[in-house]
């Protein structure tokens, strides 16, 4: 379609990687926009170009092959831990919880397994939602969300665990909390939106300025679906992500200097001779 994945302030704030094992890791089409590159860790995948798209600025064939790159070295991926959320949300939503009140207010809500809760339009959520699994949660109009989701690490399948944003999505981030003793911590956990292992999550709405990054096993951009996201789009798993419709996702990165909350990447030593000196080994040793 018309989907479109643009960088704020550099094109390569929007660039593309796939670590998939499938024969072809990207495919573009239609009058799809990528601004930044599109790599691929296997050497044996492809990057598969139909329509009229353009990538990296450029619908010239010998520019945009430029910019498409094949066996390049795996990222470092982040180790992903939502353990760090759940004793923030201490207001239960099950079975018994009236979640259709249109305008309805939630805060620092822990979403009970098989609940399945549709939620009303104009709902406001403030501080954490925590869904546990299996849960199908749906948005199915206008949210406000002043926080950030996070799932549990499930293994249930996709088909079984899903969020689903149909409206319009306002994500003002941990940021618009107001500075209250049950926000307190919350607050501290800036530069995520959805932390979703294991989940399939699609917005098929509208949506503004997400404040932080978006993780989940399967993501869907569909329909209308447009806006800024301010961190990184993560796949956490080999289902695809896709943008398709009239979307128009713009990544602005300037912010990510350390991983977020729910992130933890990866650590290790190097040794860096000359910075140390070693003892001797005999007292008669100089």
């Amino acid at each position: 379609g018309n989907g479109e994945i643009r960088g704020r302030n550099t094109l390569t704030e929007a660039s593309v990687i796939s670590t998939t094992d499938e024969a072809v890791a990207v495919s573009i089409g239609g009058n799809a926009v990528v601004d930044g590159d599109i790599s691929s860790t296997g050497t044996d995948t492809s990057v598969v170009v139909s329509g009229t798209p353009t990538i990296a600025g450029s619908q010239d064939p010998d520019v945009m092959a430029e910019h498409m790159h094949l066996g390049v070295e795996p990222p470092a991926f982040p180790e992903v831990d939502t353990r760090i959320f759940r004793p923030l949300a201490v207001n239960v939503v099950d079975a018994a919880t009236d979640t259709g009140q249109r305008g309805a207010v939630f805060e620092n809500i822990l979403i009970k397994a098989g609940t399945n809760p549709t939620f009303a339009s104009d709902v406001v959520i403030n501080g954490i939602v925590y869904i546990e699994a299996p849960n199908v949660v749906n948005f199915s109009g206008k949210v406000t969300l002043n926080g950030l989701v996070a799932t549990d690490a499930s293994d249930y399948g996709v088909e079984s665990c899903k969020l689903s944003f149909e409206g319009q999505v306002d994500a003002f981030g941990v940021e618009a909390l107001p500075d209250l003793p049950r926000f307190e911590a919350v607050k501290r956990m800036t530069g995520t939106f959805i932390c979703a292992p294991g989940f399939d999550v699609n917005f098929a709405g509208r949506f503004t300025t997400i404040n932080g990054t978006v993780a989940a096993d399967r993501l869907t951009f569909s329909g209308q679906a447009e806006g800024t996201i301010r961190g990184s789009v993560i796949g956490l798993s080999s289902h695809p992500t896709s943008v398709s419709g009239q979307v128009n996702i713009i990544i602005d990165r300037s912010g990510e200097d350390r991983p977020a909350p729910g992130f933890l990447m990866p650590k290790s030593l190097e040794l860096v001779p000359g910075s140390y000196r070693e003892p001797p080994t005999s007292e008669f040793e100089p």
